[in-house]
């Protein structure tokens, strides 16, 4: 058997062949590579744990995660997500109103102190008292920011509502659906008010009657009742005090003036009692409301000695004494 050399001693013969078989064992090595490119490279790759991978099963599970969390991290610049840019706006918008509110704020705040703190003081006030003025008027300026966002927001989402409606609905499917909102407020004052005033008086409604009845009150304009939560009421208007009570008196009094219209045009269509239990309930809605500002109206000291008399009349009622 012989034995192989690399050594440089040797017939030419021999040289030549020792050349070949290294050339032999080179490209079988580069075959080999081609064949399996994992053994081949220097740097460790992300495979499945098998054994001659270079990576263990955990540090190929470690790999693959943290590849995994910067393919989520990384946008794909190919197909940018519109949503992104929907929100970097928004975001951007809001940011740019809440440096306007700052601003309006501090604004605020330097003219409240330069118009009232001098004229707050010839008046005669100290200042702590002065001081406390200013806290106060500060909690009423951020109370009225609040309702006034509140506001512009219920404006929105009633003008969205509208919207939706029209497109829901069409031009004939709106029209009924206005009409439907109009008859709201119509319809709660029969059904809470109306019927039972009547029930009292022993008159009966036909309910078939009913629809005509509440279409009528709503062409008039002839309700006292008032509501605030529909996409078509009036705005929200709540008051506390005296005057604001007088105020909303008078809007319900306003409406006596649509009585008569109402009874000429309904006493063609609806039975003579219907139509002279709807007007006596009315009649007594208007007289009570004006019984109420006349009360209203009367210094503090009388409405007090009144309320005291009525309640003496009550418990005395209440005893059986007359």
């Amino acid at each position: 058997m012989h034995r192989w050399s690399f050594s440089t001693q040797g017939t030419l013969g021999q040289r030549l062949l020792r050349v070949l078989l290294c050339l032999f064992l080179i490209v079988l090595v580069v075959h080999q590579a081609r064949r399996n490119p994992q053994k081949s490279s220097p740097h460790p790759t992300i495979s499945d744990g098998n054994p001659g991978s270079g990576v263990s099963d955990s540090e190929s599970r470690s790999l693959q995660f943290r590849s995994g969390q910067l393919r989520r991290q990384v946008p794909n610049p190919a197909s940018p997500s519109q949503n992104s840019v929907a929100e970097r706006l928004a975001q951007a918008r809001k940011e740019s109103l809440d440096r306007m509110a700052q601003e309006r704020e501090i604004n605020d705040y330097q003219f409240r102190q330069q118009y009232y703190t001098a004229r707050l003081e010839e008046m005669g006030l100290t200042h702590e008292q002065i001081e406390g003025v200013h806290a106060r008027l500060t909690t009423m300026r951020n109370e009225a920011v609040v309702v006034g966002d509140a506001t512009i927001e219920l404006l929105r989402k009633r003008a969205q509502h509208d919207l939706e409606m029209k497109k829901l609905l069409g031009e004939a499917g709106y029209e009924k659906y206005r009409q439907l909102e109009a008859e709201k407020s119509p319809f709660q004052q029969l059904h809470n008010g109306i019927l039972p005033f009547a029930k009292e008086r022993n008159v009966e409604i036909d309910p078939l009657i009913r629809p005509t009845l509440v279409s009528l009150m709503a062409s008039h304009g002839l309700t006292t009742y008032e509501t605030w939560e529909g996409p078509y009421d009036p705005m929200p208007r709540p008051g506390v005090g005296v005057q604001s009570g007088i105020e909303f008196l008078r809007g319900k009094l306003s409406k006596a003036q649509n009585l008569e219209n109402f009874i000429a045009e309904s006493t063609e269509i609806l039975p003579k009692e219907i139509v002279s239990v709807v007007a006596e309930f009315f009649r007594a809605e208007f007289t009570e409301a004006e019984k109420s500002i006349n009360f209203l109206g009367l210094p503090p000291e009388e409405r007090l000695a009144i309320e005291r008399a009525e309640l003496e009349d009550i418990r005395r009622r209440a005893l059986g004494r007359d």
